[in-house]
């Protein structure tokens, strides 16, 4: 999987904000570094655990599925318009 497009990284984000849940959180619980999610979120690098720490925090089995909702989505919000 190559890094996110702009669209599916916000609504990840977006999804993150609906359950109030910061990139600081799920860093913190995960052990790793707000950068690290950061980066994952604004599509510039693939780090796995950090991937995972977002998937888990939004209740996914995996980024993989939670990457194919955004990717629909984004897809279902494009042909509306």
């Amino acid at each position: 999987m190559k890094v996110l497009d702009r669209k599916a990284c916000k609504y990840i984000s977006y999804k993150l904000r609906l359950k109030n849940i910061t990139y600081k959180e799920v860093a913190k619980s995960s052990g790793l570094s707000y950068s690290s999610i950061s980066q994952i979120l604004n599509g510039s690098k693939r780090i796995k655990r950090a991937e995972a720490a977002i998937a888990k925090a939004l209740g996914y089995e995996s980024f993989s599925d939670l990457v194919e909702e955004a990717r629909e989505e984004v897809e279902r919000q494009n042909s509306k318009n």
